[in-house]
């Protein structure tokens, strides 16, 4: 993945938090996702941040290493391209 690349979510779709998760619903493909509280952090960090940020901010909040941080990332960032919640 490029790390340069800057992640902005799509909008055509809604969320719900409930607390400790995140449900997200496409309303093109009517998808649901649901996401714990890590993977919910990437996603409200997806507001035109380049992969590289996002991955420094998940290692910081998390207290985590980088090689973590950026397997973490790339893979939630992957799914949500993959389903069309990020371009």
């Amino acid at each position: 993945m490029d790390t340069k690349e800057t992640i902005h979510k799509c909008s055509n779709i809604k969320r719900r938090d409930t607390g400790s998760h995140l449900i997200l619903f496409s309303l093109d493909t009517g998808m649901l996702l649901e996401f714990n509280f890590t993977a919910k952090f990437i996603w409200d960090i997806c507001d035109g941040r380049t992969v590289e940020d996002i991955q420094a901010l998940y290692a910081q909040e998390f207290e985590i290493g980088m090689d973590d941080a950026k397997s973490d990332v790339e893979d939630i960032i992957q799914i949500l391209k993959t389903k069309g919640y990020v371009s």
